[in-house]
């Protein structure tokens, strides 16, 4: 069973635009929330990728990572 913890960011003025302007260039509505969560697993992704890469994770490991990951 996965529980969600919440946490606060504080975000100035220029990354709350950025923000905004991706919000801008989704064709659906879509809240501050899920864009930050798809840029998580962007990076997860990567990290992935780059520590299995260099030997750090196994296949297995490497494997479960990308099942946490959305499709």
């Amino acid at each position: 069973m996965t529980t969600k913890k919440s946490i606060a960011l504080h975000l100035d003025s220029v990354i709350l635009n950025k923000i905004k302007r991706m919000q801008q260039s989704i064709s659906e509505p879509t809240t501050y929330a899920k864009i930050i969560s798809g840029l998580i697993d962007m990076g997860y992704a990567s990290a992935l990728d780059i520590l299995y890469a260099d030997g750090s994770i196994s296949e297995d490991e490497y494997y479960k990572g990308a099942l946490e990951l959305p499709d």
